[in-house]
């Protein structure tokens, strides 16, 4: 799919006027609108033999915060002409488009999706295609990696008084590499702040009565879920002298950091039978090798080690003796990105997210 810049308000208006801007079976004709109403631009749209005109107020950005804000903005002055109000963006996603419905609030946006409400003339609503504009897209780099383990914190407990109190309970489920000689960590107060930002725009967390507290968990794991990726780091498959029991041992007594990955945990949730070998993360894949004398083969392994030395995978780990198993929301996110069978379970933990913690 071919990634494309938002237009500018000048692009949209001349998309209109050449036809390029089209919403089908609708015909869409541009109008203006005078400067003093705050609007961009009057919208016709027609259908059938019944038209409608609309006062369109248009966002390069398309987060549920900047269109909720459009969508108030064209309610308020649209009616000063006698006019219904639409938002224009570059993607609107299908639950954005939801509460623009609920609204009564038209809105289009650049990828051919969108909602026409005409009240006691028409209706329609079309299109399920994906975000082509980059610069719309919610800022997914605090879904990923590092940062997202203080979304992640949001699953965990649902409010927090303040940022430094959210950023402690984050720290609080890292492991202990997470923290650098210094007393400073990867995560740092600045990282934090820029991430709750980014929440609050998607209208995921909300600070109200002195706290920050989750509104929306069924978007939070969304986006989680759209963002997340495998880790690219070294992996080794082997065979190992020592049984399960003497692996986990083994690592517990050393100081490599290590943790069961989401699909070796699996069962451990009761969704779906183990793997036929130990799937651990390791920080350090080359000391973990040497520890457990792991020799490298393809034929029959009984452990695989997979390096990263993320804080990610070892977030929230669930401990029981000197096993350390995925958190559950590392364990439905590798899931969902496994085999048929395993995004069947991946849906199962879902559902449990979707209420509470599962543990």
């Amino acid at each position: 799919m071919k990634i494309e810049q938002a237009w500018t308000e000048e692009q949209l208006i001349s998309s209109i006027v050449s036809g390029e801007f089209r919403f089908p079976p609708t015909e869409l004709k541009y109008f203006q609108v005078p400067q003093s109403l705050g609007l961009d631009g009057g919208l016709e749209v027609g259908w059938f033999d019944q038209s409608a005109r609309f006062a369109f107020e248009y966002k390069s950005l398309s987060t549920p915060k900047v269109i909720e804000e459009a969508a108030q903005w064209a309610i308020s002055r649209a009616k000063a002409r006698q006019l219904l109000p639409m938002v224009i963006a570059p993607y609107l996603s299908e639950q954005i488009l939801d509460g623009l419905q609920e609204r009564l609030v038209s809105g289009l946006d650049l990828c051919g999706n969108g909602v026409v409400v005409a009240p006691g003339q028409f209706w329609l609503r079309q299109g399920r295609n994906p975000n082509r504009f980059r610069d719309s897209r919610p800022i997914r780099n605090v879904f990923r990696g590092t940062s997202s383990l203080v979304p992640r914190c949001f699953l965990l407990q649902e409010s927090f008084e303040t940022q430094d109190k959210l950023r402690a309970f984050a720290l609080a489920q890292m492991p202990d590499s997470a923290h650098t000689e210094e007393g400073a960590t990867i995560l740092t107060k600045g990282t934090v702040s820029k991430v709750v930002q980014i929440l609050e725009q998607e209208r995921i967390v909300t600070r109200a009565l002195g706290r920050i507290r989750l509104v929306s968990r069924e978007s939070l794991l969304e986006q989680l879920q759209v963002n997340y990726r495998k880790g690219e780091g070294r992996t080794v498959l082997g065979k190992c002298a020592l049984q399960p029991d003497g692996i986990w041992s083994r690592l517990a007594e050393s100081r490599v950091l290590y943790a069961a990955t989401g699909l070796s945990s699996a069962s451990r949730y009761g969704l779906i039978s183990g793997l036929d070998r130990q799937q651990i993360y390791v920080e350090n894949l080359t000391r973990a090798i040497d520890l457990l004398m792991v020799k490298p083969t393809r034929l029959f392994p009984n452990v695989e080690l997979v390096e990263d030395s993320s804080p990610v995978p070892y977030f929230d780990t669930r401990s029981e003796g000197p096993e350390r198993w995925a958190s559950p929301v590392q364990t439905w996110l590798e899931l969902s990105l496994g085999e048929p069978r395993e995004r069947v379970a991946a849906l199962q933990l879902r559902s449990k997210l979707a209420l509470s913690e599962a543990r």
